[in-house]
Parts: C-alpha cells; structure tokens; sequence
C-alpha cells in the first residue's frame, strides 16, 4: 500500500492463554488459579532458560513481560470462558492466531457468537483477521474464498468495522483512482489508446473493478459502489465523445449498471445510457441499412440516365424494358419496412418518368403502359400511388384508343361498293378525336412531370414539355395509325433471355476457341437479343457464338489471331425447347431474323504481336455512324458450321 490513507490502522496479535500454559485439553472445571500459577512458572522458567529470552509461539517471539500480561487476563473469569471456548474450537483458534480460513469453509454458528460481551472481547482480534483475509483474496481474485468471508456475519462490534473493512476500502479507492486517472487522460486526449485499441478498456476496467466481488459487499461499501459505477460513467462517457465509439461506451456504461447501487446514481447513469444506445442503435441501422441504400440509390441513378438517353434517343423502348426487368425487382422493393418508404415513392415515381417519356418519344404504348403498371404495384404511399394511378388511367385510356384505332384499319370492307368508300374522312374522325385526348393526356403529363423535378432536375420538365409541344402539333402519331400487323402469338417464353456472354450453339458449332488477349466489344443497340458468332473465314469454322442481351454491351475476350467474319441471329423470348436448323435445342420465339457481315471491308482481322494485341469495338444495331455494313442471312446462312 502506497497511500497513508492505505496504512493498516490496527494491528492486535492474538496470544491464547488457555494454549500457552498448555491447559486446552482440560476441561474449565478442572482449571483453578492454582493450576493457572503452576503452569504460568514452568512457563516463566522456560522462558529464562531460553538462548534469546523468549517463547516461540504460532511463528512469534512471546518475551516473559508479553507472557505474564497474557496470562493475567485469565483473572478476569468471563475472559477464561472465552479464552477457553476458543482454545477449543480449533477453526476459531487458527483464525485468529494463524489467520487460517477452515473457519469460513464450514462456518457453524454458536450460541456463544450472539453474546455481546463475547463479541466485544473477540471483536479487535477478528476484525485484524478478518479484514486482511478480505484484502487478500479480493487481491488475488480468489472469488470462492471471498464468498466464504463475505457470506459470513463477522464477529465484531461497530467499533472495530473500520478495522475489518478499511484495507479492502482503500484498495477498491485506489482502483476508481486509476479509472479517474485514465478518464482525464483519454478526455485531453493524453493516453496511449488510439481508435484501433481502445476496445482494450472495457476488458481493462472489468479488471480494476470486479463487480461480481464488489456486489458482495456489505452496506458498509454502499457509497463506495456508487462512486465505482459513476467513475466508470464517467470513462465510458469519455470513450464516447473522444473516439466516437457508440457500442464501445455502451458496453462500459451497460457495466456501470450492473453493480448494485442506489436509486439516484443508477437514474442517472440509465439515463446516460439511453442516449448512447440511441446513437448506437442509429449506427447500426445505418450501418446495416447501407447496402440498401446504396443498391436504390444506383438504382435511382440509372433511371435518371435512361431518362437522359431516351432523350437523346440513343436507347429503345425494347431495351429500356429489359433494363427495368433486370433492375427493379417489385417484390424485393415491396418487401422494405417503413423505414424504406421514401425509396419505393421515388421509385414508383421514377418508373412513372420513364413511362412518361417513352410515350412522348418513342409512342410505344405498350412499354409506357407495362412501365406506369410496374410503378403502380409498388407499395407506396397513398399521395405517391394516387398520382401514378391518375398517368396510369390517362395510359389505359390511350391503349384503348390505339387498339380501336388498330382494329379499324383491320376490319375488311364488307361488300365491293363500300370498299371503293374512301376512308380518308372516318381515319381523319378517329385521327381528331384521337388527337385531342393525346393533347390532354400530354397536358396531364406536363403536371404530373413536375413532381419529378426534385429528383431528376428540370431536364424531365424540358423533355416533357418539349415532347407535348412536338406531338400536338400532328393529328396523329404514324406509328399507331399505321399498324395494320395482327398481334403475334405470345410466347410461353415471353420475356426469357440467357446471361451475356452464354454460349448457346456449343452442341451445334463445338466448344469454343480461346487464346491471346485480343478483344471486341460489341454494342447491341438493337431491341432484339442476339446470338453473335465470330466465323474464321480460312476454315469455315465457327469459333465463337456469344449470347448479347439488347440494349447491352458484352466483352468478347482471348480472340486468337486470324481474319473474321461475323453473322447474327437476333430475336426475343429464348426458347430452350425450340429445335433450330441445327437439329439442336434453343431459339428465339419472337422477332427471329439473321443477318451477316461478310464483305471484304467488313471482315475483322485479329492479330498478336510480340508486345500488342487487336482490339476493337462493333456495333450491332444499325444506326448513322455504325461501323460495319450487315445484309439479311438466313437460318441455313447462320446455323452452317
């Protein structure tokens, strides 16, 4: 102990009379002041006759003055019972004289320890005893032995508790000290911890202060178990604010609470705890949250850009399809908690966008249609939905008019006579009307387009006003009035595509051949899927046949070197059980046709040098600027390995 306040504020050795004069086994009635003067001289000679002068007793010196002050306590008669009783009770006797803890291990109560006048007598003794065996073994962590003494109602008077309690107090002071030290060091920033070992201090003040052996103690220690829990209060507090570790200070806070402290300090440090498990439980929200949010968030930035290139119109309706089915999964949106509904109201909104714009651009009513239906069936709130019902009853209403329009042109006239009819005046009827409702649908769409601005800037705005003005200024949009094509039968494959990069002809053309580095990207701006296959035009042989999805790019990598010529085979809806030209299994169901590429200008050489490689890119779809000029093929053109 280092403190003076740590000094050992009582020290009385226990000397047992009734032991030293060797009168133990005699029984009290039998002990008389003549047998006490009998052995107290054989005593005394013994003493005399020793080299140093003194009696060696339970490890101590016993001199001939400390003898007969001993032994004249046995004049006193209540003092020879009690020297007696213990002299006797073997456990007791070693406690006090040797400190041996037997006592404590299978404690028995006696009526003797309830007599006052007996606690007094063995009170300053015990207390001595006591108080260093509760020192020892708090020390040493020894948590069985520590449950025997402090489980035990020691045998001593209110005089004497400073002497039983003070050592272990002091250590217990001196342990909060230390926590305190490392509070001011870690608020100014002073200590040796840095944000990847700070951790180490909430296995470091379970250290210091055992609460499970502190707990233990009696009322005594009451205020002093306050002041260890507000101490680490105050560290975990500190923790906090400097490292800005949340789940850090909770755990140091949460070891606060659980030692047993009275009504204000624990409200008080409840309440400090409350406010950080808030913030720690918002970090761990956001934390676990950030994949979601981050995935939505691409999901909203692809949106916008397909906004900006449709209009540019550098996509099509077909792919702008493909993009949403692959992105926007309404099940996965639908299934976000509450926390989430911001996200499925701008995506909702968002699809209602690009339904809106490819209308206005492209006047494909069915993709605008699927696209406002998509919005819909996402769970958002009740404004949110109630403004994309509004654009998605205006988009069934145009679908019908379309259909009408379209069935017009189909019905055959029924006689020769009405057939020589012109039809320009009932068109021009269908036209106007048609016309007039596409205005104010428009003019609704306008409206409605401004709730985007937030999210998609004003460029939505610019695009559906520019769109309004361009489209009423005509009767009616080509491309519906002159559809006159029946409806294709739907595929049981609708929609079914392979991944990019799959290689569906391998049964029909073989395995396919890698080697070097050389590379093309091809660019598929077609609304059609495609199958590209790269033909080595030495050999005939069919190396490559690469599944594209429309509106993607895909990476045909380790080309080996020799002059190449391509040939396509385009469609939708892929059909695993379709038997192809081939003789084998797979095929698009809808929109089939083949092109190839086999002019002189068109074939693609492909080389490997020592330090380079070929690399290139080719663009599938046919607009101003492609690089490679394509003529029709056929499925015996395509499928001839």
């Amino acid at each position: 102990m280092t403190s003076s306040n740590s000094r050992i504020l009582f020290e009385m050795t226990f000397y047992n009379p009734i032991e030293i004069l060797e009168l133990k086994g005699v029984p009290s009635d039998q002990i008389d002041q003549t047998t006490i003067r009998k052995a107290k001289k054989r005593l005394l000679a013994e003493i005399e006759l020793s080299e140093n002068g003194s009696l060696s007793f339970n490890g101590e010196n016993l001199n001939r003055s400390d003898a007969e002050r001993v032994i004249n306590e046995l004049e006193d008669h209540d003092k020879f019972e009690f020297y007696h009783y213990i002299a006797n009770n073997i456990p007791l006797n070693r406690f006090l004289t040797a400190g041996e803890l037997n006592l404590f291990r299978n404690f028995r109560q006696e009526s003797i320890y309830k007599l006052p006048r007996f606690i007094d007598f063995i009170s300053p003794y015990f207390a001595e005893r006591y108080g260093l065996a509760l020192y020892t073994t708090f020390l040493n962590e020894d948590e069985a032995e520590f449950k025997s003494l402090i489980t035990i109602q020691p045998l001593i008077n209110s005089s004497h508790k400073e002497i039983a309690f003070g050592r272990l107090s002091n250590l217990i002071k001196e342990k909060v000290k230390e926590v305190d030290d490392l509070t001011n060091y870690i608020k100014n920033e002073e200590s040796h911890y840095d944000e990847n070992s700070v951790s180490e201090v909430f296995d470091w003040v379970q250290e210091q202060l055992k609460v499970d052996l502190i707990n233990l103690l009696p009322a005594y220690f009451q205020s002093l178990r306050n002041q260890c829990a507000f101490s680490i209060r105050n560290l975990s507090v500190n923790v906090f604010n400097t490292f800005s570790d949340s789940a850090l200070g909770l755990d140091i806070i949460g070891y606060a609470l659980e030692f047993e402290i009275d009504g204000i300090t624990k409200q008080r440090i409840s309440d400090d705890y409350d406010k950080i498990e808030e913030i720690n439980n918002d970090r761990i929200e956001e934390e676990t949250n950030s994949p979601i949010l981050q995935k939505y968030a691409s999901i909203l930035t692809g949106i916008k850009t397909k906004l900006d290139e449709i209009e540019s119109i550098s996509i099509v309706p077909h792919a702008i399809s493909t993009w949403v089915s692959y992105n926007v999964k309404v099940n996965e949106i639908n299934s976000l908690d509450d926390n989430f509904l911001v996200i499925k109201n701008e995506i909702a909104l968002g699809l209602k966008a690009l339904s809106i714009a490819v209308w206005n651009k492209f006047n494909d009513i069915n993709v605008s249609l699927n696209l406002i239906n998509l919005a819909y069936s996402i769970n958002s709130d009740i404004e949110t939905r109630n403004n994309i019902l509004e654009t998605r009853n205006q988009a069934s209403e145009i679908k019908k008019k379309v259909d009408m329009v379209v069935a017009a042109r189909q019905i055959p006239p029924k006689s020769p006579i009405a057939a020589k009819q012109p039809v320009k005046s009932e068109s021009s009827t269908s036209n106007g009307c048609l016309s007039l409702f596409l205005i104010a649908f428009f003019v609704g769409i306008i409206v409605i387009a401004v709730n985007f601005e937030d999210f998609f800037g004003s460029s939505s705005k610019s695009q559906s006003s520019q769109s309004n003005t361009t489209n009423s200024s005509s009767s009616v949009k080509p491309t519906i009035t002159e559809y006159s094509v029946p409806p294709a039968k739907v595929s049981a494959y609708k929609g079914n595509q392979l991944d990019n990069g799959a290689s569906p002809f391998n049964s029909c053309f073989g395995q396919g051949v890698y080697s070097g580095e050389a590379w093309l990207q091809f660019e598929n701006s077609n609304q059609s899927d495609a199958v590209v296959c790269l033909v080595n035009v030495h050999t005939s042989r069919t190396i490559r046949n690469e599944y594209i999805r429309a509106g993607s790019s895909f990476k045909m990598t380790k080309i080996p070197s020799g002059l190449y010529s391509l040939k396509v085979y385009y469609g939708n809806d892929w059909n695993p059980a379709k038997k192809n030209f081939c003789g084998t299994l797979g095929g698009f169901d809808t929109d089939e046709h083949f092109s190839k590429s086999d002019n002189p200008g068109d074939l693609i050489e492909i080389e490997h040098k020592e330090y380079s490689y070929t690399t290139g890119s080719i663009t599938l779809y046919s607009v101003p600027g492609g690089n490679m000029t394509s003529e029709k093929a056929s499925a015996a053109d395509f499928f001839n390995n």
